[in-house]
C-alpha cells in the first residue's frame, strides 16, 4: 500500500532517482521482502489460527531483543548492563499477566 503513496508523493515534490541500485541493494531488498515480510507474516497467520493473538502479541515485545542481540553478534556492538535490566524486564512482562 505504500508503494504508491510514497511514489506519488516523490512525484510531487520533485525526487528523481541518481543512482541505480547495485546487486547487493536490490537482493538485501528481495531478502527482506520474501523472508522478513512474506514468511513471517504467514507464520504469524498460522500461529495465530492455533493460538490467541493476544497470547502471541507478547512476544513482539521481545523482538526488539533479537535485533540487539543480533547487532551484538554481526556488528559487534557492546551490550551494557542497562540492556540485561531491559532485556530481563520485557521478559518478565509477559510471564506476570
Amino acid at each position: 500500500m505504500s508503494i504508491p503513496i510514497l511514489g506519488l508523493a516523490a512525484w510531487i515534490s520533485g525526487e528523481t532517482i541518481t543512482k541505480v541500485p547495485g546487486p547487493l541493494a536490490l537482493s538485501l531488498m528481495t531478502y527482506q521482502a520474501v523472508w522478513v515480510v512474506g514468511m513471517t507474516f504467514m507464520l504469524w497467520f498460522s500461529l495465530v489460527k492455533v493460538y490467541s493473538a493476544s497470547k502471541l502479541s507478547a512476544f513482539s515485545f521481545i523482538t526488539p531483543l533479537f535485533g540487539v542481540i543480533g547487532g551484538y553478534f554481526i556488528m559487534h556492538d557492546t551490550l551494557t548492563p542497562a540492556f540485561a535490566v531491559a532485556a530481563v524486564l520485557v521478559i518478565a512482562g509477559p510471564l506476570s499477566g
